[in-house]
């Protein structure tokens, strides 16, 4: 299977948080409240309801985020799995303006359609290919050392490396 297009940094913000609500779909208000504490920790502004929206309509677009019927509380509309929610895509020009498809509703949420690896695939192998090919495996103890692995695991991983 081919590497989906990896999500902007904005984007990468909703799938964040998205896929640290394991799997139960949020509403825009929920990603945006969500995305403005997350960024809030990086020392980073907030950003406004309509980037937030469009972004998550990118994640759509790029088959990154699926959009979900929620009820009010947050849970399915249905007792089955959540089902995505099939809409129309694109605008029509008429006479100097466009016609918007129908806003979303309320009841919309949003999910990730798929794990982290699957998203992110593009971009390990473009920072992987940003090391010196003969220094590819240091690119592995430097991700692993950035998620704070413990010493002696980084220790037994160097050495796993070695033996490549």
């Amino acid at each position: 299977m081919a590497p989906m297009t990896p999500p902007n940094p904005g984007e990468l913000d909703c799938l964040a948080v998205l896929w640290a609500s394991r799997k139960k779909a949020l509403k825009l208000s929920e990603i945006h409240q969500l995305v403005g504490e997350r960024r809030r920790r990086y020392g980073e502004a907030p950003a406004a309801l309509t980037t937030v929206s469009s972004q998550l309509r990118g994640l759509v677009e790029k088959g990154l985020l699926l959009e979900v019927a929620v009820r009010e509380d947050g849970k399915p509309m249905k007792a089955a799995p959540e089902e995505p929610i099939v809409r129309v895509r694109g605008a029509v020009r008429t006479r100097g303006s466009y016609l918007a498809p129908a806003k979303r509703s309320p009841l919309t949420g949003y999910r990730a359609a798929c794990a982290p690896r699957l998203a992110l695939e593009q971009i390990f192998r473009d920072l992987a290919e940003a090391y010196p090919s003969e220094d590819r495996c240091q690119a592995v103890i430097d991700m692993a050392r950035t998620v704070a692995v413990s010493d002696a695991t980084l220790m037994k991983l160097k050495a796993l490396l070695s033996e490549r």
